[in-house]
């Protein structure tokens, strides 16, 4: 998983049905819109991103990463909302 792990934060593991389930989220305050580069910490909305691992100690692993949307409020952005960015194997939705 190439997700970088200094900037998220454990929040819970489950292990049920031969299943192990990580949830994480973002420990950053703040994201960068990706066209601007400006810096917002004003939150729009939050979702839930689902990837699977490689299995651990042969359970199936699915990590569910707590994502958040931020307004741009650059003047001379015309984007209005970005994802944040957890490297380049979890693309935004």
């Amino acid at each position: 998983m190439l997700v970088p792990l200094d900037s998220v934060e454990l929040d819970a593991v489950h292990v049920a049905d031969q299943r192990v389930t990580i949830v994480a989220r973002s420990t950053k305050h703040a994201g960068i819109c990706p066209d601007c580069r400006s810096v917002s910490g004003r939150v729009h909305s939050r979702y839930t991103r689902t990837m699977a691992d490689l299995p651990c100690v042969g359970r199936p692993v699915t990590v569910l990463l707590q994502a958040r949307r931020f307004f741009c409020d650059a003047p001379h952005c015309a984007r209005t909302t970005f994802a944040e960015r957890f490297g380049s194997v979890l693309p935004p939705l």
